[in-house]
């Protein structure tokens, strides 16, 4: 759960999110990294 908290602090203060598993910065509304992670928030339905 606190990754999904930084997650949406950086999402609202920055724009873009820091994926978990490689470091690559994607916008907040990506849906899947380059690196396969898929992001939680819009699995969560929170963006």
């Amino acid at each position: 759960m606190e990754t999904e908290i930084r997650l949406i602090r950086d999402a609202v203060i920055n724009g873009f999110i820091e994926c978990p598993e490689c470091g690559n910065r994607i916008e907040s509304d990506c849906d899947v990294c380059c690196c396969g992670w898929e992001n939680t928030l819009i699995l969560w339905g929170l963006i």
